[in-house]
């Protein structure tokens, strides 16, 4: 069964050139909006469908090929490959160590990495291939002069160690210039109570010309804020309000849609609500990598090695978020005992299974706003791959038809493109060796009250992968809007209110039962 929604509509597939562009910038384009405004009119309602329900007459949206659908679920409960760290001093206090336990298990834990304070205003910056380029000689002095040296002089990070800065592609948040103003806390969000960010290192490996160890660092930006009723013209809040739950907020790529976060972040907090917000994913989320994948012969080396890459990234989004709300809890200790949502866009409702699976019973409702499961399916689907430019697969053929091992790189040649049952293979192959990945991990989120808004013609994360992402969550509650992406977030101001009356109603304490007398 379905019905119209009030607040929403739909847009068809064309003439959407101008707003997606208008949306990566993450800056409203007066010519996208009047043309926004035109479409609008002539839009399809959004339809909403109750949990555990199929709309009559209604088929599903393209299924994901038989080879990926029938893999592997998911992992055993207790084993999941979550992989290593090394080990810093976190920066929270003994007492908030000592009462670290998962909520289902009642196991302790530790953080995988460390906080560090973080001065505001701040920018972001992505990192090109040129050594010399003036945002990679900024990263890097940023690096070795305000991260380093705590690390080394108060998280336990030795001298020996040597400390890879990100590569190319990828994306950083820093405090801002003086000369610049890229501002993330604005008036209309109200000023971020705390900030900070995350940082660990992976395990070190042996240089082998040098015989030094080496570790590979990563860092991801957080902003707190209290709830308010309103704010000063400089931020300053007004009337604080008790909380009655933190909403952990996911960011899609690079931060965006800054504005629409930004406008959901203020209704939350004039709603009561706590908000920890990642400003963006992890700094190698999008760090550019190539995988030469052979058009013959068997492919779970090559799946095993792009399975291993894409979930160390989704779990550093994990331990970023489990670390950061850790941290909250001591700052706030108001917070401890509320209940506690993530609301995920686009690329964060992609890795906010991941996240959840840290813990799920510690989480008490989800949104996910535009994502999909399967990383790789995604990122090979995707029409926004090349913008975002993060994972390349260069699909390489051979003279030989029988190709041993030591001909990759010898004999072999790129190719553009593979037959389509080479990719499914591709596909089913990572699957298999990503216990990490969102499409495995879904089963495990089943029971938490859940929420999808979802684009029909989505082409940024494939609608099938959407489609495959509510299947797997058992069905839940989901919002579908005739339209694609762009036009999802573009029109998610008007469902905003939508959204809060569906988290009170998820997270509102259980009524009392009243007791019969005898």
């Amino acid at each position: 069964m379905t019905h119209s929604h009030p607040n929403a509509v739909g847009i068809r597939r064309a003439n959407r050139t101008g707003a997606r562009h208008a949306l990566r910038l993450g800056l409203p384009s007066v010519c996208a909006l009047l043309v926004l405004a035109v479409l609008s009119a002539c839009g399809q309602s959004m339809q909403i469908q109750p949990a555990s329900t199929t709309p009559k007459g209604s088929e599903p949206l393209d299924a994901p090929p038989a080879s990926v659908a029938q893999a592997p679920a998911k992992p055993a409960a207790a084993d999941l490959p979550w992989p290593a760290r090394m080990e810093l001093q976190s920066g929270l206090s003994p007492a908030t160590l000592a009462g670290l336990v998962r909520a289902g298990s009642g196991q302790p834990w530790k953080p995988m990495g460390a906080i560090l304070p973080l001065a505001v205003p701040v920018q972001s910056m992505r990192l090109v291939a040129s050594p010399g380029s003036t945002a990679r000689k900024k990263m890097e002095q940023d690096l070795h002069s305000r991260i380093l040296p705590p690390l080394r002089a108060e998280r336990g990070l030795a001298e020996g160690v040597a400390v890879l800065g990100e590569g190319s592609g990828a994306f950083v948040v820093r405090p801002s210039d003086p000369a610049h103003r890229l501002d993330v806390p604005t008036p209309r969000a109200g000023r971020a109570n705390l900030a900070f960010e995350f940082v660990s290192l992976r395990t070190p490996m042996i240089d082998p010309k040098t015989g030094q160890q080496q570790a590979r660092i990563e860092r991801t930006a957080f902003f707190y804020y209290d709830p308010a009723e309103g704010w000063q013209d400089d931020g300053t809040p007004i009337n604080a309000i008790a909380p009655k739950g933190l909403v952990v907020v996911l960011p899609g790529m690079f931060g965006t849609p800054q504005e629409q976060i930004t406008g959901l972040v203020k209704r939350l907090r004039q709603s009561g609500y706590a908000v920890l917000r990642m400003m963006a994913h992890p700094s190698r989320f999008t760090e550019r990598t190539t995988f030469a994948v052979p058009l013959a012969g068997d492919l779970l080396g090559v799946a095993a090695e792009i399975a291993g890459e894409l979930t160390d990234r989704a779990a550093e989004c994990a331990y970023a978020v489990e670390a950061a709300s850790a941290y909250v809890l001591q700052e706030r200790p108001a917070l401890v005992g509320l209940p506690r949502a993530g609301l995920g866009m686009s690329g964060g409702a992609m890795v906010l299974p991941t996240v959840v699976a840290r813990d799920p019973s510690a989480w008490n409702a989800l949104v996910f706003i535009g994502g999909g499961v399967d990383y790789l399916r995604i990122l090979m689907t995707s029409n926004y791959t090349d913008w975002i430019d993060a994972l390349k697969i260069t699909w390489m053929g051979f003279t030989d038809p029988q190709p041993t091992p030591g001909q990759m790189g010898e004999s072999a040649t790129p190719r553009a493109k593979a037959p389509p049952e080479r990719v499914d293979e591709l596909l089913a192959a990572y699957r298999a060796a990503a216990p990490l990945d969102s499409a495995n991990l879904t089963p495990r989120l089943q029971g938490i009250p859940t929420l999808l808004i979802h684009a029909s013609t989505d082409r940024a994360v494939p609608a099938a992968t959407g489609e495959e992402l509510w299947q797997s969550l058992g069905r839940p509650e989901r919002w579908v809007v005739s339209g694609g992406h762009e036009w999802l977030f573009f029109t998610l101001g008007g469902k905003t209110s939508n959204i809060l009356n569906w988290l009170n109603t998820a997270l509102a304490p259980p009524a009392e039962v009243p007791i019969e007398g005898p």
